[in-house]
């Protein structure tokens, strides 16, 4: 049985992280690459992390890539400074370099290319916002044949009802665009969307 190919694109936070190091600990995945969409991180910091990440699990030859779209309504700061504390982490940094290779493109320009090079439709797996990969489908519409599976972490739906009680205006209406982006990628394509809600960053119930 041939191993499921998987793009990754993150939006560097813990949870992100721990996904990361959850898919490389996968034996019937082949990933090939990570996306790294800056929403909720420092983007510096968490290109540094995913690679130190890769490096210490043995994956150095995967390659990473940041996206340059951004949100209109990116995280508040508070939410946004995880990926600098575990960029300091002292497991992380026993190695003087960072070997895994960060490419020159663009994140949604590495998507496309990933994309149409694959040998068979891919699964996408997003932890963060979709704003990468409506981006990557814009810039090269036939790339949707190539997409086996969107799996997207869409945690963030869960406040949804709470949200004008707890979030400021801007918070509310990214996560009601979150909402109406994935409605509309999953009516447009016709591709399968796995929604997954995550608790407490362990536990993934998927939805289809």
């Amino acid at each position: 049985m041939s191993k499921k190919l998987v793009l990754m694109d993150h939006d560097g936070a813990i949870d992100d992280f721990l996904a990361l190091v959850l898919l490389m600990a996968m034996e019937k995945i082949h990933p090939l690459g990570i996306v790294v969409t800056p929403a909720d991180c420092y983007i510096q910091a968490a290109l540094n992390v995913t690679r130190k990440i890769l490096d210490l699990l043995g994956r150095s030859d995967l390659p990473v890539a940041q996206s340059i779209v951004r949100g209109v309504n990116p995280f508040p700061p508070n939410y946004r400074q995880d990926c600098l504390i575990i960029d300091n982490f002292p497991i992380l940094n026993e190695r003087e370099t960072i070997h895994a290779p960060l490419v020159e493109e663009a994140g949604q320009q590495f998507m496309v290319r990933v994309l149409q090079e694959a040998t068979e439709p891919v699964t996408l797996m997003v932890t963060g916002p979709l704003t990468t990969v409506a981006t990557a489908l814009t810039l090269a519409p036939e790339i949707e044949s190539k997409i086996q599976e969107i799996v997207w972490s869409g945690r963030a739906l869960m406040f949804l009802a709470m949200s004008r009680k707890f979030l400021p205006q801007n918070m509310t209406g990214r996560l009601n665009g979150m909402l109406f982006g994935i409605l509309l990628l999953s009516n447009k394509s016709g591709k399968p969307i796995f929604l997954c809600f995550c608790v407490r960053w362990i536990l993934l119930i998927p939805f289809p």
